[in-house]
């Protein structure tokens, strides 16, 4: 049952104020909604009237007490505010609670011109009503601030011409001028389907319900069911903490930029229209009308002044309708612009200044830019030029332009191009935008254009372009391995051994792709391959000892990589063998076998044989000079049979190479003598056959025998080589 009186207590700015409102019969107590306040019902007993009605009339909320007929209170300006305004109370049960529609289906923000809705107060409690009401009492502390439930609110704020209307009170003085809510959008629900927050932070994660508790201090809010290209503005506790473009589907989605308090958050949330439209500006807002419209009503026959940021921008009369207009003769400068008005009757009196309609004037040109494209996906990251490649198929697009105003940005030119999405621009004037899906394979332009609060679009930005590519190239191949260190240089093949610890690769990948090379899986460098997809790299770093398993990547401009090629695999070997145990053998004669160091042989070609690595290359020496190179088998055994040898001392040693190239010191000295029959060797004459002229050729003398017959005398079994000058003629094949 509703008390014979009740109060009304307003928190603005952290002050309480109690207003008594008259009972049944006596005219409403008309209450200007500020922008930010909460309204609480009490009555005499210290509780609010549990039952109400709640009607629309143009822009103010008429309450109807339980049991009465007229409305006891008008919130002047309900509807006009950008962010919503609640009803409270306390309960006999002494928890505060919100006046909540009682008919689930009705919408307070949503009522039409002249409907009605009863209201109760209902729904989850928050929290004991005692200290709001003591706070009341005091008129000291902020007794809503931080506690109001997760609303859900909706409506677009006209943009374009201020109105200021003003009003007789019912003694006839003059009142002060106030704000009269523009031309409301059509009726209907607002513009959101859905609000919800998120936790997605420590141990509980999920939804946040109503009046619940969560450890994410910046949770994720999104909706649903709101104007595609539209802004919602998001608030904690009346602040704005966030805007966001929504998007082509009518969904939006914030997480705060700052961490929320500790404490109880109230989170609501309006929206706006992109632009377009002209009509009544509302405080705070931005237009690009330096010479906007006043206009309103008053009292016929009196006068009207405007000011502006407290000086006197011009008067107007008020017609025996009542209704007056006033336009600045003088363009209002940019900036902030605090109008007031005051009422002057015929007789002088005057009304007093009205609450101010605060307006920012911006006619700035409207300029747009894409200033950078970045890829943050795949090998290569950073900038994409103009006309260049990229594997991110949702590149962000960053640029500049007019503070608030929203950007629209598009793939495309002409007729067919595609609006990508929105964004706004922010108060440092840059804005960004990432696609919200993936782009096709293949060219794209993107341009963009801006519009401002007034409605006003720019000029669209030069073309950029540049091309999707997520096709990976071609596996590349290692062709060759170049050694051009030491006693062993030249080409490697796979399998090989080396002893230069920077081999040269070389192979074929896409043209102008980057080639990296691993070494055993690790990256070991890079490499460009040319025009016609060659390529080579030579580490910069030497290899150690040990097998090395190449392979190569190709990474394309775009930042696609390949399929690594096949194996190219290298044995690094930098350690140089050591000399041969070898043997020197004696097989001619009586007395055969080892010719131990400092032994007699009668042998002139002894066989000098030993073990040693794999492959290798043993070189002989004489009195440390190189005689000979032989080739050690798979085995690592060798063997070397000098020329014939003329009597006389001898040193054989060696030194091996092994199959990297690596060269070893020359090994212990085997020193021996040969002594064998003396070597007995003559030439007895020359006989020419040919010609007319035959027979024994003198010594010096001439013949026309271009073969003629040697013959002489030699030691038994000895081979005989035929020399002219240092050239070998031949060899006798038999001889006596």
């Amino acid at each position: 049952m509703a008390s014979k009186k009740t109060k009304v207590v307003v928190n603005s700015n952290g002050k309480n104020i109690d207003q008594a409102v008259a009972a049944a019969g006596q005219a409403p107590l008309k209450i200007k909604v500020q922008k930010g306040a909460k309204y609480l019902l009490k009555g005499d007993d210290g509780f609010a009237p549990e039952n109400v009605t709640l009607t629309r009339v143009g822009a103010d909320l008429h309450v109807t007490l339980e049991g009465e007929t007229s409305p006891s209170l008008v919130l002047e300006g309900y509807y006009a505010q950008s962010e919503p305004v609640g009803l409270y109370g306390v309960a006999e049960d002494g928890q505060l609670y919100a006046y909540t529609p009682t008919d689930a289906s009705s919408d307070i923000y949503a009522l039409t011109e002249g409907q009605s809705t009863p209201v109760a107060l209902g729904g989850d409690s928050y929290g004991p009503g005692a200290p709001y009401l003591a706070g009341a009492e005091a008129g000291g502390n902020d007794f809503l601030g931080g506690m109001l439930p997760l609303l859900l609110t909706g409506g677009l704020a006209a943009l374009g011409v201020g109105l200021i209307a003003a009003a007789s009170g019912s003694d006839g003085d003059p009142q002060p001028v106030g704000p009269v809510v523009p031309e409301p959008l059509p009726p209907g629900k607002p513009g959101f389907d859905s609000l919800s927050a998120y936790d997605d932070v420590g141990k509980v994660q999920g939804p946040i319900p109503h009046n619940g508790k969560t450890d994410d201090k910046r949770p994720d809010f999104s909706g649903t069911g709101a104007t595609p290209g539209n802004t919602v503005t998001i608030y904690d506790n009346g602040k704005e903490i966030g805007k966001v473009v929504v998007d082509g589907n009518g969904a939006w989605s914030l997480t705060p930029s700052k961490d929320l308090g500790e404490g109880q958050h109230s989170i609501t949330i309006t929206e706006s229209d992109a632009g377009g439209k002209t009509g009544a500006l509302n405080n705070g807002d931005i237009t690009d009308d330096n010479k906007p419209t006043f206009n309103g009503k008053a009292e016929p026959g009196s006068t009207v002044n405007v000011y502006d940021n407290g000086k006197l921008l011009g008067t107007a009369p008020v017609g025996p309708d009542g209704n007056w207009s006033f336009t600045p003769g003088t363009p209002l400068p940019d900036g902030a612009h605090s109008f007031t008005t005051e009422v002057i009757d015929p007789a002088g009196n005057g009304s007093g200044k009205s609450d101010p309609l605060n307006v920012t004037v911006n006619t700035e040109d409207l300029l747009v830019s894409i200033d950078t494209l970045v890829d943050d996906q795949g090998a290569i990251k950073g900038t994409i030029v103009p006309g260049g490649v990229t594997d991110d198929t949702r590149p962000e697009i960053k640029g500049t332009g007019k503070v608030d105003s929203t950007i629209h940005v598009y793939d495309g030119e002409g007729a067919g191009k595609t609006l990508l999405g929105t964004a706004l621009v922010g108060a440092d004037g840059k804005w960004s935008f990432t696609p919200t899906a993936d782009l096709s394979q293949g060219e794209h332009t993107i341009t963009a254009t801006a519009t401002d609060l007034s409605g006003n679009v720019s000029t669209p930005t030069p073309v950029v372009g540049f091309t999707v590519d997520t096709a990976a190239p071609a596996a590349p191949t290692i062709v060759a391995a170049e050694d051009d260190v030491g006693a062993k240089q030249g080409a490697l093949v796979n399998g090989g051994v080396t002893d230069d610890p920077s081999p040269t690769l070389s192979g074929k990948a896409e043209a102008n792709s980057t080639v990296t090379v691993y070494d055993n899986g690790r990256p070991l460098g890079t490499a460009t391959a040319d025009a016609a997809g060659n390529w080579a790299y030579t580490p910069t770093t030497p290899l150690n000892e040990g097998v090395h398993s190449f392979t190569v990547t190709a990474t394309d401009k775009a930042g696609n990589t390949s399929a690594p090629s096949a194996e190219f695999v290298l044995t690094a070997d930098f350690t140089p063998p050591a000399a041969s145990a070898a043997v020197l053998s004696d097989n001619v004669g009586a007395i055969q076998g080892e010719i131990a160091s400092g032994s007699i042989t009668d042998d002139n070609t002894p066989t000098y044989a030993g073990k040693t690595e794999p492959n290798a290359t043993v070189v002989i020496y004489n009195e440390g000079k190189e005689i000979g190179r032989v080739p050690a088998d798979a085995q690592g055994n060798w063997s070397f049979t000098p020329a014939p040898l003329d009597n006389g001392s001898y040193s054989f040693s060696n030194a091996v190479i092994d199959a990297a190239g690596n060269a070893g010191a020359r090994g212990p000295v085997t020193a021996f003598t040969v002594a064998g029959e003396p070597v007995v060797i003559r030439i007895d004459g020359a006989s020419d056959d040919v010609g007319k002229i035959t027979g024994a050729i003198a010594k010096g003398g001439v013949t026309d025998d271009a073969t003629p017959t040697l013959t002489g005398k030699a030691t038994a079994d000895g081979i005989v080589k035929v020399y002219d000058g240092a050239t070998l003629l031949g060899q006798p094949a038999r001889h006596c």
